[in-house]
């Protein structure tokens, strides 16, 4: 049976307002800068650095477990998401490390019939 999966946002728990039905993220992402050498057909490499990583958070937004509409549930997380300033996003598959996290970009919501949301952030950092 497949572990149901939980997403802290800075102090908040966010599983009274959605359930989680799939995580993207990179298995390894790098940024690598290169500079060319003299004339030649060559580059060197300058540095190699871990760079900011993309997480993208795939729910079903609930309404049954709280009195609010599955608008006002929407309007809620917008209210709990947004900021200025990165967080800690724990995810209950990585219990022991956490992401300073900030959302970025659009967040995709489909409530023509399944009330589908779509979660993307941009992690700086990851700490165990």
């Amino acid at each position: 049976m497949k572990k149901v999966i939980t997403v802290t946002f800075g102090d908040v728990d966010l599983s009274p307002y959605f359930i989680v039905s799939n995580i993207t993220m990179p298995f390894l992402y790098k940024d690598n800068k290169y500079d060319q050498v003299g004339l030649s057909d060559g580059e060197q490499l300058t540095y190699s650095r871990n760079a900011k990583t993309p997480i993208t958070i795939e729910g079903t937004i609930l309404s049954e477990n709280s009195d609010l509409t599955v608008a006002e549930t929407r309007d809620h997380l917008i209210s709990l998401l947004s900021g200025n300033v990165t967080k800690q996003l724990k995810l209950s598959n990585y219990p022991d490390r956490y992401f300073d996290a900030i959302f970025e970009g659009t967040q995709e919501y489909d409530g023509t019939f399944d009330r589908t949301i779509a979660l993307k952030v941009v992690t700086l950092r990851n700490k165990k």
